[in-house]
């Protein structure tokens, strides 16, 4: 197993907002049916912020 830890779900409140906001976020631009490249820019700056938010969070306990 993984860092000797059994398989818990139980997310942290870092992995439940971002999967919220993430559902908000593609929800709300592709409401329309079209998308155009400011869209696409959004949604790939978006990525990068999840992105370091991870990045940049502590480790979680035990590994």
């Amino acid at each position: 197993a993984f860092c000797d830890v059994g398989f818990v779900l139980v997310f942290s409140d870092q992995h439940m907002w971002a999967s919220i906001f993430s559902v908000i976020l593609v929800n709300y631009i592709f409401m329309d049916g079209k998308s155009d490249y400011f869209q696409g820019t959004a949604l790939v700056v978006v990525y990068l912020i999840l992105l370091a938010l991870y990045f940049f969070a502590p480790s979680p306990a035990g590994c």
